[in-house]
C-alpha cells in the first residue's frame, strides 16, 4: 500500500528481478563500499511490504527507461535530426555521467581571431559548468515515478534540457532562483550528496543564472526547461594578410551534415569515412593529419568537429579538449 503522494520510495518497481552490479562499481569508483547484505535497506530500495521500489529500479543495471539526446541541424525540431543517442537502460548514475560527458564532447573549442594581437584565444561553445549543473538537476529533480525521463536536445544555437515535473509545493520561483534546496526526490538527492555529485549548498541554479540569466529557465505545464545557449564565433574575422585564405578561414559547421564536404578546395566527401576507419583505434590529431596528407592541425579540425558533434568520433580526454595527449576514437554503432 502506498502512503502519501507517489514517490520513488513508495512506488513499486514494475520489475522483480533487478541486479545492481553497476551500482556497486559506481560506489567503488567514489571510494565507498556497499555491503551486499545491507545495501537495500541502507539505500531504501524496498517498499513497506519488501518489494523493490522505483528508486531500486532506477539504480538497477537496467531500469527499462530511455534517456535520449537528440541533435538537430537547425534551430527547431522541424530541421533534420542528424543524430540521436540513447543513454538509458543502465543505472541512472552512469546514464547521468554519460550524458554530461557527451555534452563535453559537443563543447567544441573555437579559435577566436577577433582582435588578435599575438596569442589566439579559444572560446568554448557553451559554459561547461552551467551545462553540468543543469544536467545533474535534470536527473535528481526529475519526476521518475511514471518512468518518464529528462530530455536532452541539441540545436544549432543551444542545448535544451527538460525535466519532467514542476517545482515542489514548498518551493517558490524566487527560492528556486536563489538556490533554496527543496528536493523533489529526497532520497535520490541524499545519494547524490553522498556520492559527491551534488551538494547541499544549492549553488547549481545560481551558477547557471550567473552565467546566462534567469531567462534560460522556463516553467512549462508539467516540466522545467533549461536552455544553454551557444557562444558561436562568426566565421568572418580573419587576418587580411594571409596568403592562403582557404586554409585560414574557419569552417562554418552549423548546418553541415557529416556526409557533406565542408572544404572549398574540392576535398572528397569520403574524407569523413577515412577518418572514421583510421580512428578505429585512438589516434592523435597529427596522426590523422599525416594520414590525410595535411601538415597542420587546423586542416583536420574542420572534418573532426562535425564528426564529434554527431557523436561518431569521441575525445579520449573529453574534460580537457585541448590536452596535448588528446586522441580521437570512432564510436562503434
Amino acid at each position: 500500500m502506498n502512503y502519501g503522494p507517489p514517490s520513488l520510495l513508495n512506488t513499486p518497481s514494475r520489475f522483480k528481478n533487478l541486479s545492481f552490479e553497476q551500482l556497486f562499481l559506481y560506489y567503488e569508483m567514489k571510494g565507498i563500499r556497499l555491503r551486499e547484505d545491507t545495501f537495500k535497506e541502507n539505500l531504501e530500495l524496498l517498499t513497506e511490504d519488501g518489494k523493490y521500489n522505483m528508486l531500486a529500479q532506477l539504480l538497477s543495471d537496467d531500469p527499462h527507461i530511455d534517456i535520449q539526446f537528440a541533435l538537430f541541424a537547425g534551430n527547431t525540431k522541424g530541421a533534420p535530426m542528424y543524430a540521436v543517442r540513447n543513454f538509458g537502460h543502465m543505472c541512472i548514475l552512469l546514464s547521468m555521467d554519460k550524458v554530461i560527458d557527451y555534452g563535453d564532447t559537443l563543447n567544441i573549442p573555437q579559435a577566436d581571431e577577433r582582435d588578435r594581437k599575438v596569442t589566439r584565444k579559444e572560446v568554448m561553445l557553451f559554459d561547461k559548468d552551467a551545462y553540468r549543473e543543469a544536467g545533474i538537476n535534470a536527473f535528481v529533480h526529475n519526476s521518475w515515478v511514471n518512468e518518464d525521463s529528462p530530455m536532452f536536445t541539441g540545436y544549432r544555437d543551444r542545448i535544451e534540457i527538460e525535466s519532467i515535473g514542476t517545482i515542489p509545493p514548498k518551493q517558490t520561483k524566487e527560492g528556486f532562483y536563489r538556490g533554496k534546496s527543496v528536493p523533489v526526490n529526497k532520497k535520490l538527492s541524499e545519494l547524490f550528496i553522498q556520492l559527491h555529485i551534488s551538494e547541499k549548498s544549492g549553488r547549481g541554479v545560481p551558477r547557471i543564472i550567473e552565467r546566462y540569466g534567469k531567462e534560460v529557465f522556463a516553467f512549462l505545464p508539467g516540466s522545467i526547461l533549461v536552455t544553454i545557449p551557444f557562444d558561436r564565433i562568426d566565421a568572418v574575422s580573419r587576418s587580411e594578410n594571409t596568403h592562403d585564405k582557404t586554409e585560414n578561414t574557419p569552417v562554418n559547421i552549423e548546418n553541415t551534415p557529416v556526409n557533406t564536404p565542408v572544404s572549398s578546395n574540392n576535398t572528397p566527401v569520403d574524407t569523413y569515412e577515412k577518418i572514421l576507419n583510421f580512428c578505429s583505434e585512438a589516434k592523435g590529431i597529427l596522426e590523422i593529419a599525416d594520414m590525410l596528407g595535411y601538415k597542420e592541425k587546423k586542416s583536420v579540425r574542420k572534418f573532426l568537429y562535425p564528426l564529434i558533434a554527431e557523436g561518431r568520433i569521441a575525445m579520449t580526454i573529453p574534460d580537457k579538449p585541448n590536452s596535448r595527449n588528446q586522441k580521437y576514437i570512432t564510436i562503434k554503432r
